[in-house]
């Protein structure tokens, strides 16, 4: 019955949503036709926006694009907030270097580069776009009613009428810019894959309810390994790693959670859950981050808790199987659902990376001894480094 109410308040909450979508069904109906056509954004077409750099850093501007809402002055009631008395003005890091006024690109579009972008071996460049194609609900409950009643879908499971955000991965020429190669999930996934989770909360939208999507791959991290010209990539929403073939774009394998599909060849007992940041080591080993959100249900956590993982991957005539061979269980106060990151240092130490709380590094020997920690006093976190001496000796950097 509680269940019940919270559904009938969150309809009276959103009865403006619903005149919304009875006045522009028509032109929903056109967008949601028009999504899966929509053309790639290189990162090479770019569109400043008059927003410090500081203020994107620290997430200052707001879901809707608009200008940073303290740029022009600072109230107390902004400096209560947190943020920075040179906020909007010129930006100057914890170190003291100045960023001036120079803006970093950024590109408003349905299909964006997002978090990965890097150079390969041979000079041309790397990124995960996202792309969107119409698939169905698989809403269930109350959830189900929700998407009928306030969006006028079916909401059957079988009919085509939601946008689903995938992702490809895109290879750019270094010289003419164009794309010379890509790699679809929605190409080489089974829509049967999903995280049922996901579909039972409520629906995402993007500034107005006409533009709903379900997240359903959140590819976050792509390594690729030259020694057999491979790619691994990492899938959060479905708890996934692959190794794919290149050019040919051919799945050698996937590892992780067991979906409906039966296309996880391995590794259902491994526990990672919308794991980040991914790495081939000297070895051969991969090097993940789990970031643990399902690890009370997956690995018996409790309560919830984030690890670093080292992963043997072992083949036996194409028969395939993976162990843990070494792991760094985060704390519980270091948990984190999102973002992070593990690097092997070249003193066999690992650094690992958390956006709690907020924002920690640790430095953690072979034998899970920490040797050393930084905090950053940021929750903004998304992976940490160590740059080695030899390369800061070649830079300009003082």
């Amino acid at each position: 019955m509680q269940r019940f109410m919270k559904f009938l308040v969150l309809q009276g909450v959103l009865v403006l949503a619903t005149v919304l979508c009875i006045m522009s069904f028509a032109q929903a109906s056109q967008s949601h036709h028009s999504h899966h056509q929509a053309k790639i954004v290189s990162p090479f077409d770019k569109v400043s926006l008059n927003q410090p750099l500081h203020c994107l850093l620290n997430s200052h501007l707001d879901k809707a694009g608009q200008e940073c809402p303290h740029q022009a002055n600072h109230s107390e009631k902004s400096m209560a907030t947190g943020l920075r008395a040179d906020c909007g003005s010129n930006p100057v890091n914890s170190d003291g270097i100045s960023f001036g006024n120079d803006l970093p690109q950024y590109t408003q579009n349905d299909e964006f580069v997002h978090h990965e972008f890097m150079q390969l071996p041979w000079g041309d460049y790397m990124g995960i776009a996202h792309e969107t194609r119409l698939g169905p609900i698989h809403a269930t409950g109350n959830y189900k009613t929700l998407y009928q009643a306030q969006f006028f879908m079916e909401a059957d499971g079988v009919t085509n009428e939601w946008n689903w955000w995938g992702d490809h991965l895109v290879i750019w020429d270094k010289d003419s810019k164009d794309i010379k190669w890509s790699w679809s999930t929605f190409d080489h996934f089974n829509m049967s894959d999903y995280e049922q989770k996901l579909w039972d909360a409520l629906p995402e939208v993007i500034s107005d309810p006409r533009k709903g999507y379900f997240d359903w791959t959140h590819m976050n991290a792509f390594y690729f390994d030259g020694a057999d010209s491979s790619i691994y990539i990492s899938t959060r929403n479905l708890s996934r790693i692959t190794k794919l073939q290149y050019p040919s774009g051919e799945i050698i394998w996937n590892m992780g959670r067991d979906m409906a599909s039966g296309d996880v060849d391995f590794g259902h007992d491994l526990g990672f859950s919308h794991q980040h940041s991914i790495s081939v080591l000297e070895n051969g080993n991969i090097l993940i981050f789990d970031n643990g959100k399902y690890s009370d249900e997956y690995w018996g956590a409790n309560p919830l808790q984030s690890r670093a993982l080292e992963i043997k991957i072992s083949d036996d005539n194409g028969q395939y199987s993976a162990e843990i061979v070494w792991e760094y269980i985060l704390p519980p106060d270091l948990f984190v659902p999102d973002a992070g990151n593990v690097q092997k240092l070249i003193n066999d130490n690992y650094l690992i990376t958390t956006s709690a709380p907020p924002g920690t590094s640790l430095e953690v020997t072979p034998d899970s001894v920490i040797v050393w920690e930084a905090n950053y006093s940021t929750y903004a976190m998304w992976r940490a480094s160590r740059i080695p001496k030899s390369i800061l000796a070649d830079t300009q950097m003082e």
